[in-house]
């Protein structure tokens, strides 16, 4: 008989009730077949309860399946992964020295760009325990209820956050560039995990809702279920930030190295006249390379997540095109490129929130103090966008002008 169930459950589209109606009927008929004319309430229980101790190991094997035959259809042997301690640790030291020697010493493999995460592959997993979860609604006695269907959620759980998503996370997370070459832009395809890593648990989600909840609700199990989905879901949620905090990371650091090579000292203090007043080649890279991450957050992420992201990373750009500039000298026509790459930088990150806006255009102000003539240094000071900053900071960019050393008694009065 159980051959026969286990090959019922596969059938398409499955109907739970007609199929515990055909299980009762089939152990009515086996019991007439052995010369009892009797019906035996406690033999169909029995039945009843084989059948869900069955139902589990079917899931379980089931699962396993559907995850092995992904995998191998990726041509992908599943690994034990390190994350962590010392894993950490090691992927920040060779990020400090990276960054420092403008070499890439990380060893990165992103696997082209494969995420490992199929929805498709979720719907299977999900339609199976859609199925189960019925059939523990009509298979169990009232008081078992409970506490199968618990069973059938850490089945769940195991297989398609754990063995799947949080598998995929990890596995997105050593693939993020600890630095790139400064000529190259940073390949990232995190974004893109996040999104259907989201997609995949809003599905569960969704079946907790409509299918455990019912099952679990009004019993001890109710807070013991919430509290192991919320473990799982706050252990990805935590691996998703780490992720996204990385990324941004790899994004700043592609930005910081190629301003670093691609800048030259001739943008700002050019030796001629005889040039058009644009922005700087490398400020153009740089807005193009930041509009291009805008549009993958902004295609990957939704709600909150987006405006915090996107904020985020105009902060991040900010400090190092604030440190930037710091390196350099200024002359009137080059004051007129940095604040041409300014106008730049603010038209790419326009979108990014007000907190984003207002830094890059307190640092247009401060680009502005590189252009106006020494005796009109302190009126502008005394502008609203720079009437509030420490004076450390208005000196500070005062003494990048090329005429500082000849004037300096003139700019020591602002």
């Amino acid at each position: 008989m159980m051959q026969q169930y286990m090959k019922e459950l596969e059938q398409e589209p499955f109907d739970a009730e007609e199929f515990v109606e055909r299980l009762a009927w089939r152990t009515i008929a086996e019991t007439k077949s052995d010369g009892d004319e009797d019906f035996n309430p406690t033999l169909l229980h029995d039945s009843f309860v084989q059948a869900i101790k069955l139902e589990l190991k079917c899931l379980k094997e089931r699962s396993s399946a559907y995850l092995q035959k992904y995998y191998e259809s990726k041509n992908h042997q599943k690994k034990q992964i390190q994350s962590g301690g010392f894993q950490d640790l090691r992927r920040d030291l060779q990020a400090v020295i990276g960054t420092r020697a403008n070499i890439n010493i990380a060893q990165i493999e992103n696997y082209g760009g494969e995420t490992f995460l199929s929805e498709e592959l979720a719907i299977t997993i999900l339609q199976d325990t859609k199925h189960a979860f019925q059939r523990c609604q009509l298979l169990s006695k009232p008081e078992d209820k409970a506490s199968n269907a618990t069973q059938i959620l850490d089945r769940l759980l195991n297989s398609l956050l754990i063995e799947h998503v949080d598998y995929a996370l990890e596995l997105g997370l050593q693939a993020i560039p600890v630095v790139e070459g400064s000529k190259n832009p940073s390949t990232l395809y995190f974004f893109t995990v996040v999104h259907q890593s989201n997609n995949i648990t809003h599905l569960l989600e969704k079946q907790f809702t409509d299918l455990v909840v019912p099952l679990i609700v009004n019993t001890p199990k109710y807070n013991d279920c919430i509290q192991k989905k919320k473990f799982v879901l706050e252990d990805i949620e935590r691996k998703v930030n780490t992720g996204l905090d990385r990324t941004l990371n790899a994004i700043a650091t592609w930005v910081k190295l190629y301003l670093q090579s691609e800048q030259k000292k001739t943008d700002f203090k050019p030796e001629t006249d005889d040039f058009d007043t644009v922005a700087s080649p490398a400020c153009k890279a740089v807005s193009q390379y930041i509009t291009n991450v805008i549009k993958e957050i902004k295609s990957n992420l939704d709600g909150n997540n987006v405006t915090a992201l996107l904020q985020e990373v105009g902060i991040r750009l900010h400090r190092v095109v604030y440190d930037h500039l710091l390196q350099f000298q200024f002359n009137t026509p080059g004051a007129m490129v940095a604040i041409c790459d300014l106008n730049e930088y603010r038209s790419c990150t326009k979108h990014l929130g007000p907190l984003v806006a207002e830094l890059f255009e307190t640092l247009h102000a401060l680009c502005n103090l590189l252009l106006v003539k020494p005796e009109n240094l302190q009126q502008v000071c005394s502008e609203d966008s720079l009437v509030n900053l420490d004076r450390s900071v208005l000196h500070n960019f005062i003494q990048l002008r090329s005429d500082f050393k000849t004037q300096k008694q003139n700019f020591l009065k602002v």
